[in-house]
């Protein structure tokens, strides 16, 4: 029966990868190649990104004989980047997931139900951290050569993960506990989202702070390191080839692990069946208010975001990183010589009006709400047909969503931003203008990819947000969008005025939304229509 369950969960999460949910059929093997190439060019990003990170620590101190410092650090890297994937990931998995109840009614034991879920989510945090560890494991190599520090930091890579989900199931169990007894379970979770995000982003932007002081004073803080980090101490020992170091880092790793287990393994029947808190409405009798079917149909889609914070939070996160990216910028006195240096030196002298609109489109791409709006009906996508509402109309309400709830926080951190660095009124507007064409673009995008690729027969929320291929499509499209405006400046935008080229975008921009919009009037109707 374990192999049984295993299975299926393998199944349910390649299911958006080799499955067509509208066709019920197996994807073509076009798609399937297309889907990997994305997802191989995503992974790549991230490989490099932190190939480069771990090039600036390595050789500095191993020629220090510090080996073992420049494995706890990017150790601690690698964990840190697995339990933000993670936290909620755990609480969506193991608590909310639509079949808990059908799998409880079945003759099966709980500890079968957890091992086959925590198994899932140790494959998902275990690829991640490896996205972080390997890339430093191989450079490590590289100046070091032999094999043994292969060998001890693969071990020591099939650990880490539990240490990751004892931490993440602890904050999971914490989050689930909240939901089931307050009335107030979605501002609690997005509280303690949002902050968990700005404080990770904060830590992120001081990165090179840490990293310049770790080089210079790499020997004298070296206990400090040892007594205050020392799971991340003999992390590093391990994987310079220390048996005694992974054994105690494995004894420590699997300890936490075991104790959470058995903290959710206690709770989940109690939690998955608990009588959730609710208000009770009481009755007042008033005249109720008609309201346009539009309008109402918009306020569902705002609801639906409200209401899950998961969705909010892997579909809308560009909308709080335009405030975490103001506060940012109010924090650094040193922004604006920054940007300059920037623009001078490290973008091909692209000028700073230029920077600043490509920060804030980039900012925007994160938010894809609109190619997981079809999909998240579900099988109740028929009520949504039965409306006297024109098709068209209905496809337009959600793309309008994603660009509402895109514009509003961005238009607030454009005004701050651009007045705090003294940009001209020019720039300002542009960018505004520039950003909602933008925002358009993508929106429309998306609504058009869910139609081509919906996924209607689903078993959670967050599977149909994370995994599904129009999400994934979605969001490299965004970055295909912005891509094309970068080119489209290094190829002849450099020898046109700043305010010229962000003219030339816009119109840009517009003619792109236009066509979308009139593939998704022409052809996308009739798709919806037979969905």
């Amino acid at each position: 029966m374990l192999k049984a369950l295993l299975k299926k969960q393998m199944l349910e999460t390649l299911a958006f990868f080799f499955f067509d949910a509208k066709k019920g059929k197996r994807r073509s093997n076009m798609a399937i190649v297309g889907f990997t190439a994305l997802l191989l060019y995503a992974f790549g990003g991230f490989l490099w990104m932190f190939w480069e990170l771990s090039g600036m620590l390595c050789q500095s101190l191993v020629s220090s004989g510090l080996d073992w410092m420049y494995f706890s650090y990017m150790g601690m890297m690698a964990f840190a980047f697995g339990m933000m994937m993670s936290i909620f990931t755990m609480k969506g998995r193991l608590y909310e997931a639509k079949d808990n109840e059908m799998l409880l009614a079945m003759p099966l034991p709980t500890w079968m139900i957890l091992i086959t879920r925590l198994i899932g989510i140790y494959c998902y945090v275990l690829l991640f951290q490896t996205l972080v560890f390997v890339p430093a494991l191989v450079r490590y190599a590289l100046v070091v050569g032999g094999v043994l520090p292969i060998v001890s930091g693969v071990i020591v890579l099939l650990f880490m993960p539990l240490g990751t989900m004892a931490i993440s199931g602890l904050l999971g169990w914490l989050i689930a506990l909240v939901c089931a007894k307050f009335p107030l379970k979605n501002f609690f979770t997005l509280l303690f989202a949002v902050g968990f995000m700005i404080g990770y982003s904060f830590l992120y932007s001081k990165a090179n702070d840490y990293i310049s002081y770790l080089l210079a004073n790499g020997a004298q803080i070296s206990g400090k390191i040892q007594t205050m980090f020392y799971p991340f101490w003999k992390m590093g020992a391990g994987a310079c080839g220390d048996v005694n170091a992974i054994t105690m880092y494995a004894l420590i790793f699997v300890g936490a692990f075991a104790l959470i287990y058995l903290l959710i393994a206690k709770t989940f029947l109690s939690f998955v069946t608990m009588k959730r808190v609710f208000s009770r409405a009481s009755y007042k009798e008033r005249r109720q208010k008609t309201q346009k079917i539009s309008l109402a149909l918009l306020r569902k889609e705002f609801l639906r975001l409200i209401k899950n914070p998961m969705i909010a939070l892997n579909t809308m996160l560009g909308s709080v990183m335009f405030i975490v990216f103001a506060v940012y910028v109010f924090s650094q006195k040193s922004f604006l010589e920054m940007i300059e240096m920037l623009g001078m030196a490290g973008a091909g002298g692209m000028p700073i009006e230029l920077l600043f609109m490509g920060v804030f489109c980039m900012i925007a791409t994160m938010n894809m709400s609109a190619a997981s709006s079809i999909s998240l009906e579900g099988e109740n996508l028929w009520l949504l047909r039965t409306l006297p509402i024109a098709t068209e109309n209905i496809l337009c309400i959600k793309a309008f969503c994603q660009f509402i709830a895109t514009l509003v926080p961005a238009f607030v951190s454009i005004l701050a931003v651009g007045i705090y660095v003294k940009l001209p009124i020019w720039c300002i507007l542009l960018t505004i203008l520039v950003l909602a064409a933008f925002s358009a673009a993508i929106s429309l995008f998306g609504v058009a990819v869910n139609l081509k690729f919906p996924n209607l027969h689903w078993t959670n929320e967050i599977a149909v947000v994370k995994q599904s291929l129009s999400t994934f499509l979605g969001l490299f499209g965004g970055f295909g969008i912005f891509a094309l405006l970068v080119g489209g400046y290094f190829l002849f935008g450099k020898y046109m005025l700043a305010w010229g080229y962000g003219l030339l975008c816009l119109i840009l921009l517009i003619l792109i939304s236009a066509g979308i919009w009139l593939w998704i009037c022409r052809k996308g109707v009739k798709v919806f229509e037979n969905l």
